[in-house]
């Protein structure tokens, strides 16, 4: 076997060695933040040609990702959901991942397997320009360094675009570079293909525009004989020393012109020759119009004063922008050292002899973006200075033909320590990948403390993107942790992965209103705490010293490196209960809360003006109101004695804090209410006056909704004291008493209606003003709802119907006594309605 065959062995075994890591840590990792997303994007354009949902990139390597779920018949999108009429990626990609499919990582996984292909040809591209420069030992540092680089692995196996866009940016470069070395029209339509395509993956592309130019103004002026592609070479070449900058220029300028056209077929190719008008900006018709239409978006969005900037996080700092030193420490922080080192001597070594074939190819693009790069307010993690690095890469492999050559040259102890060093540096690049497995993402090289620290200087997809929720529920499984409070970094659906948990503030903020976390900062109660480290930092946290409590103090385990998981013991008396009306738990002040003597807090919420609510058992409550909310007359009898005890927020809002449990006034009400108040089952659509209690069922308490509420009693309250009757334009009021049953995360609505003896809509009052997410079994809530009936309502009676929905989806609660469905809604004594 000849030296080349041995060369393209090493070569074949590192990129299978690369490409196995990819796999092998994909299926291991939950879905990143924004990865639900693209893939639902690329499918809506390659099942439906759709384009319609804006992300803030072109579609290339987005329809790239979703090829392989074509091989999957049962993928759906959800085009029945109100989120498919708006372009927001979000909500699409969230109810395309874990609602209408039920295949979350089978969908993941597949659509990240386009990307590893991508990371395996820039490793491609990486070994042969090294190869072309430095010969083959220089080929094959640059690709064990590219291999075993855990950046590239990291973003290599996520569908998403920075890795992809990169590579495409690297090979459209390397073959400009063969065209400014020796032009042909292969390398000249290679050229065109790539940079085409590297504009269709993403548009921070657009960058590579200038740098791309300048290399060929440079090449005109480099003074060096340009030997032309026939037949340009019978036009303008001639003896080289009477060749004129100004044939050079010509006919690069020509060249450049071809490249160009190429690229713009590649470009409308990516977007299935699209031709039509930019809506809103042009009647008439161009091509890839939803190419432009996406770039003219995003521009106004990054230049907006809403757009511009975004929360970031270095070195224990919390900021809003950018700052120049960011991508240096990232830089130096997240490269592994051998690859630092090399890329040093390599530089050096470069400085000290030239290479003859346009250097300048491989040393400006990596700096001009760097550069620019400084400039940037989206200070968001490395993936943004990613394509630098395989230049860096191929720049760092120039040291192996240094040591080639110099081996060639050395015998004895000089040869075996510069052997050994060598090996040294490429056991450690090696050792930097497997050290970290599978935790990609989250590597740090040494100086900056390993992954174990690296949360201390840099956060988001630098550490911590959402991947490791998977290996959350893992993790609750080898310790026999049967829930976790979690506050989590990421769109992944924590259910999925067998996840039960009490949600924490979150960044998105989607499992539960920011109104309503339990979380009291100051003094959380007793549990298993699962938080992202992203969040333990808080710069995007609208307060962000909401995790410093868990900031100041060790976990007991971390899952891998990006979700720290912390032990908070139980402490003081037995439980307490806080009930809040217009305020969340962090704002109480510490010394209010202390009032409660102990940790182990329940935290309920509702509105004071419409509702209130009382835990299963009788412990010890305090209740806080804040705002100018008033108890009204229906539910005041039921409230704790006297005006409660003024207080303030830790901001200083006013607040009045009751202390009293009023279960036993709730359960005391209940039971002088229910035997006048009947409940009917009726099926008939239409009824007249006096059909419940004629032909309808009437049924016993309680009466139950579905597996979530159960109805107790109900009470009118009518306008004047003493009445039994409404007239027009008064107001029906009614108070419901329920009972819960376990929790969910459904919304919930609950519904009265007034109906005339046709069954016509004649006013109503939908609403809930208890949270339903952290109910109890056991627990009792009384809710307000007042029906306001027009001033020409005709006189007669009325039937009152009340019922629960879903909000989202309409869906209504089923009645079932004896856990028989019967109906969707029950019917109450009706109402008179006089003159």
């Amino acid at each position: 076997m000849n030296r080349t065959h041995v060369t393209r062995a090493i070569a074949a075994g590192l990129l299978l060695v690369m490409y196995s890591q990819m796999v092998l840590s994909a299926v291991q990792k939950a879905p990143t933040y924004d990865e639900q997303g693209f893939i639902a994007r690329g499918y809506a354009f390659v099942k439906l040609g759709d384009l319609h949902i804006r992300i803030g990139t072109p579609i290339l390597l987005n329809a790239l990702n979703a090829l392989p779920l074509l091989a999957l018949p049962d993928v759906r999108l959800p085009v029945d959901t109100p989120s498919w009429s708006g372009t927001d990626f979000h909500p699409i990609g969230e109810r395309f991942l874990w609602r209408v499919n039920d295949n979350a990582d089978q969908i993941a996984f597949l659509a990240r397997v386009p990307t590893m292909m991508l990371a395996v040809l820039l490793a491609v591209f990486v070994f042969r320009w090294a190869r072309d420069l430095y010969g083959p030992w220089g080929g094959l540092l640059a690709l064990t360094l590219c291999a075993f680089d855990p950046n590239i692995i990291a973003h290599g196996r996520l569908t998403t675009t920075d890795l992809g866009s990169s590579a495409l940016l690297f090979i459209a470069t390397y073959w400009i570079w063969k065209v400014l070395v020796r032009p042909t029209w292969m390398r000249i339509l290679a050229s065109g293909i790539f940079l085409g395509l590297a504009q269709a993956a993403k548009f921070s592309s657009l960058v590579f525009l200038p740098i791309w130019a300048l290399l060929f103004l440079w090449r005109v002026f480099e003074g060096r004989f340009y030997a032309l592609p026939y037949p340009a070479s019978r036009l303008f070449g001639g003896e080289a020393p009477r060749q004129r900058w100004q044939n050079r220029l010509a006919v690069l300028g020509i060249i450049g012109l071809l490249i160009v056209v190429v690229a713009t077929l590649a470009l409308w190719a990516a977007y299935g020759f699209e031709v039509g008008p930019i809506p809103g900006v042009t009647s008439w018709p161009v091509f890839a119009p939803s190419h432009l239409e996406q770039l003219i978006d995003l521009s106004g969005r990054l230049t907006g004063e809403a757009g511009r900037e975004a929360p970031a996080f270095l070195m224990g700092q919390c900021y809003t922008g950018g700052r120049w030193p960011y991508f240096f420490v990232a830089l130096a922080a997240k490269t592994p050292i051998p690859t630092l080192v090399l890329l040093v001597a390599g530089l050096l070594l470069s400085l000290r002899k030239r290479t003859g074939q346009a250097p300048w190819a491989l040393w400006l693009p990596p700096a001009i973006y760097f550069a620019f790069s400084l400039t940037s307010k989206l200070n968001l993690g490395y993936r943004y200075i990613l394509p630098v690095l395989p230049f860096l890469l191929v720049i760092a492999g120039r040291t192996g033909e240094w040591l080639a050559a110099s081996l060639s040259q050395l015998s004895g102890r000089p040869r075996a320590l510069k052997v050994a060093a060598a090996s040294i540096l490429v056991g450690w690049s090696a050792w930097s990948a497997v050290a970290v497995y599978p935790h990609y993402l989250a590597f740090f090289n040494e100086w900056a403390g390993g992954p174990e620290n690296g949360w201390r200087l840099l956060v988001d997809s630098n550490i911590d993107w959402g991947q490791d929720l998977k290996g959350l529920g893992r993790w609750m499984d080898a310790n026999s942790v049967q829930r976790v409070k979690l506050g989590y970094m990421g769109e992944a659906y924590p259910s999925y992965y067998g996840i039960a948990f009490d949600p924490l503030p979150s960044q998105p903020d989607r499992w539960s209103h920011p109104l309503y976390h339990d979380l009291y900062p100051l003094d959380p109660a007793p549990g298993i705490y699962a938080i992202s480290a992203t969040l333990l930092q808080g710069c995007n946290l609208p307060d962000p010293d909401t995790y410093a409590w868990f900031r100041e103090r060790e976990p007991i385990d971390k899952v891998g490196h990006s979700i720290f998981i912390y032990h908070v013991p139980r402490y003081g008396e037995p439980e307490a209960t806080v009930a809040l009306s217009g305020i969340s738990v962090a704002d109480i002040r510490s010394e209010d809360y202390a009032q409660l003597g102990t940790n182990d807090v329940r935290v309920l919420w509702f509105d004071i003006g419409h509702a209130l609510y009382a835990p299963a058992s009788d412990v010890k409550m305090l209740l806080f109101a804040g705002g100018d909310a008033h108890v009204p007359p229906e539910l005041a009898p039921l409230w704790p004695d006297g005006p409660g005890q003024p207080s303030s927020t830790r901001d200083g809002r006013p607040l009045r804090v009751f202390e009293g449990n009023p279960r036993n006034a709730l359960e005391t009400r209940i039971v002088e209410l229910a035997p006048s108040a009947p409940v009917w089952h009726l099926p008939a659509t239409q009824f007249a006056p006096g059909d419940p209690p004629n032909h309808g069922q009437q049924l016993a308490y309680p009466v139950q909704f579905g597996d979530r509420v159960e109805l107790l009693a109900y009470e009118v309250h009518w306008p004047s004291a003493g009445g039994t009757a409404l007239r027009p334009g008064e107001t029906l009021t009614l108070t419901t008493y329920w009972r819960a049953r376990p929790s969910g995360t459904e919304p919930l609505k609950l519904f009265v209606h007034l109906l005339d003896a046709n069954s016509t809509y004649m006013g109503g009052d939908d609403r809930l003003d208890v949270w339903y997410e952290n109910w109890e079994t056991g627990d009792l809530f009384v809710q307000a709802q007042h029906v306001a009936l027009q001033p020409d309502i005709a006189p007669g009676e009325y039937q009152v119907e009340i019922g629960w929905y879903n909000p989202e989806t309409m869906q209504r609660l089923q009645v079932m006594p004896d856990d028989q469905v019967i109906a969707d809604r029950v019917l109450l004594s009706p109402v008179q309605v006089r003159e």
